[in-house]
């Protein structure tokens, strides 16, 4: 691996202080700069980590002492900083969703490859470890080809801690198709091959305080025929993490403690995500869940387990246990920053780059754009997994 990968930290909302949790756990990596827009972040990381803390992310990428920018500003702004930090010399990682057009996906992969950096995709469930081992199964063929793939999420995006008025405009990026959907389009692409045909869905705005999506269901079909569903549920009254780990029931949240407004900055950034109800615990301690994924072959299925995957077949259920990454950062951002590190190390294309990112994103915006017409939406930007 390559040593000294010097890292900064564009946006220190959610996404971007899992980074900074993230990077001391990573061997040759280490956090050289902050950048965030809130006077207070900056001199709390500067307190803690002795890091320096920028007033832009423009600024930020000027600095000389620093190889990566991550990306994790508000979605509406990732294509303006993915440029400045390409025009810089850095190479990029970007969360999740890479911009919030095809066409934003477009000039952030440009202006990387005229740049000559990495374009590595950030903050997606194609990381986690479980994911990748249905994958590599589905490509062995030990259990023949896969027939159908289901994931499903209920849980509380909405409810999970206090959002932002941007957090909750559909035209910001914000609700759960942009913000989540990503997460089960990488899950289900990853697993399935890559390449969705077409996708029909139906969104819902159904809690009555917030003006964006909360859930959707949408139905996709591979290249091959092969059918997938994604199902969303944010509103916060049930929780997947029942028919996984733990098998408890989940307490519903009452409605005198329920979110009916968005909030102001000191507000959600003095909060706690009430994890431990959405999330099933702490996912260091054990594999990454996002929703529970049931993956059906020919003549087996997958789901994921505490350790992995469970694994069923004629001969009975068997835990396959898979591999935690290396520190106590999260798989979808640890991931991140070890590919970047691999390829640089090997020098080598990274995956997943922001080509599959695109495809990912298009995929979301079929979501929408299915509700809108009630039509299926043919996609013609999908790329292949190469797990």
């Amino acid at each position: 691996m390559a040593p000294g990968l010097r890292v900064g930290v564009a946006g220190l909302g959610d996404a971007g202080s899992q980074v900074v949790e993230a990077v001391p756990g990573i061997p040759g990596v280490t956090l050289a700069a902050v950048a965030d827009t809130r006077p207070e972040a900056l001199e709390a990381q500067e307190r803690a980590g002795g890091v320096r803390g920028f007033a832009t992310v423009e600024a930020m990428c000027a600095s000389p002492d620093l190889d990566v920018v991550y990306i994790a500003t508000p979605n509406k702004f990732h294509v303006e900083h993915a440029l400045s930090a390409a025009q810089s010399g850095k190479h990029l990682i970007v969360v999740k969703p890479l911009a919030l057009t095809l066409r934003g996906c477009d000039e952030i992969i440009e202006a990387a490859e005229r740049h000559g950096v990495k374009l590595v995709y950030g903050h997606s469930r194609i990381y986690d470890p479980p994911v990748k081992k249905m994958a590599e199964i589905v490509r062995s063929g030990q259990i023949g080809r896969v027939i159908q793939i289901n994931t499903w999420m209920y849980g509380g995006w909405l409810q999970r801690k206090p959002r932002l008025a941007s957090e909750l405009s559909t035209e910001s990026g914000g609700g759960v198709v942009y913000r989540q959907a990503p997460h089960q389009a990488d899950i289900v692409r990853c697993i399935g091959g890559g390449i969705l045909r077409n996708l029909q869905a139906v969104t819902g705005k159904w809690d009555p305080h917030f003006d964006t999506e909360g859930n959707y269901t949408a139905f996709a079909q591979f290249e091959n025929g092969t059918p997938a569903t994604m199902i969303m549920n944010g509103y916060g009254f049930f929780s997947t993490s029942e028919l996984t780990h733990g098998m408890k029931n989940s307490a519903m949240i009452p409605a005198k403690d329920r979110f009916t407004r968005a909030a102001d900055e000191s507000t959600k950034y003095g909060a706690t995500q009430r994890r431990d109800y959405f999330y099933g615990g702490d996912e260091k301690k054990s594999q990454p869940f996002y929703g529970f994924t049931i993956v059906s072959c020919e003549s087996g299925d997958m789901r994921q387990s505490p350790n992995g995957l469970y694994l069923y077949t004629a001969d009975g259920c068997r835990e396959i246990a898979c591999t935690h990454y290396v520190g106590e950062g999260r798989a979808s951002v640890t991931g991140a920053l070890l590919a970047l590190q691999e390829a640089l190390a090997d020098e080598h294309a990274v995956f997943p780059d922001g080509r599959w990112a695109k495809a990912t994103l298009e995929s979301c915006l079929a979501i929408l754009e299915s509700n809108r017409t009630g039509q299926a939406v043919a996609l013609s930007h999908q790329v292949p997994s190469p797990y």
